[in-house]
């Protein structure tokens, strides 16, 4: 692509491509994921920009590229300020900036908050149709933690063909839970009811998804999945270590996960070893996975840049089809050497 324009697409741009585009998103992500496990890709860590009289906050800045034809790079830069929620705001903001593969020139500027989310939460609903084969039937769902990424959830899972029996909703602020089951009782997806504690949320329900803002696990009780549950640990630190030694552990991908105060991060510092993973989402598309029945299944993905720079070049294309977003013609100026 060598090319002196430069386009820009909002949140609204974005979600009229993402509304009708779950199905081949899945997709996407299901084949960026084969991509990432043959060594198609280039997902180096990500940097946490971090600010020491306010340890709460940061920026995240996680570049990418897919090597796949055609070939793209970009970087995803993504803030969590916590005590935004007091002030009405959202908890996270972010912007990805694509670049063209052959000239490296950047050639748009994607509101990412919403990319971020979708790519986050149908990559664990494509999880969940491999760890739970079959008809796309829940028969008890438990979300744990009723925020943003919360309502995204539900939207990926029910756009994304499933359907729910019994849908239980807590949190440890009850009006997050309430305002999540409006949202959802005024949809066609059946009601949502709210719990008032965790050990009601998590009792025999097949699937739970935790999508909490939590620092470090305060779920410490076998008992709560002594049914052997499926989990999307969504939120990555909910589960203590020694929880997470007793389950099936997937992820995304196994040295990333490893880092940053994760539940499987700390439960292999505490064993010294990462053997009780028993495997990455492209065990899961193969087919090579050993897991034992007797134990709950958790997954957990710590995100990679690859999927925000594949789902914002398939809303790029997209928009540029429709017509969508801000187009400036001359970005770069004059774009010879002399």
């Amino acid at each position: 692509m060598v090319s002196n324009s430069f386009r820009i697409l909002g949140r609204q741009d974005i979600q009229q491509v993402i509304t009708k585009s779950y199905p081949a998103l899945e997709q996407l992500i299901c084949d960026v994921y084969r991509q990432h496990h043959q060594g198609k890709t280039i997902n180096p860590d990500s940097y946490f920009l971090r600010f020491p009289a306010q340890m709460q906050n940061r920026i995240i800045a996680l570049p990418a590229h897919l090597a796949e034809s055609p070939a793209v790079s970009g970087i995803k830069w993504i803030s969590s300020f916590p005590d935004n929620i007091r002030l009405g705001l959202q908890r996270a903001s972010a912007t990805l900036i694509l670049n063209d593969g052959a000239t490296g020139f950047p050639f748009a500027c994607l509101e990412a908050g919403l990319i971020s989310a979708v790519r986050t939460t149908i990559s664990a609903v494509a999880a969940l149709g491999y760890l739970k084969p079959g008809p796309r039937h829940i028969n008890c769902l438990a979300i744990i933690g009723c925020g943003f990424i919360a309502k995204h959830l539900t939207e990926s899972l029910f756009a994304l063909g499933w359907t729910v029996g019994r849908l239980k909703l807590y949190d440890l602020d009850r009006s997050y839970a309430t305002a999540l089951q409006s949202v959802l009782n005024a949809g066609a997806q059946g009601q949502a009811e709210v719990v008032t504690s965790l050990a009601a949320a998590m009792d025999n329900a097949d699937v739970i998804v935790t999508t909490t803002t939590a620092a470090q696990p305060y779920i410490s009780d076998a008992g709560l999945l002594q049914h052997n549950p499926v989990v999307l640990n969504i939120s990555l630190r909910d589960f203590s270590a020694e929880l997470m030694s007793q389950a099936n552990n997937i992820t995304d991908d196994i040295q990333h996960c490893l880092k940053a105060n994760t539940s499987l991060h700390l439960a292999y510092q505490q064993l010294g070893h990462h053997d009780f993973i028993q495997g990455h989402f492209g065990d899961l598309l193969s087919g090579n996975l050993q897991l034992q029945p007797d134990r709950p299944t958790i997954f957990s993905p710590f995100g990679l840049g690859v999927l925000d720079v594949a789902v914002g070049r398939y809303v790029y294309d997209e928009a540029c089809r429709l017509n969508l977003g801000t187009v400036i013609d001359d970005f770069f100026g004059v774009q010879t050497r002399w």
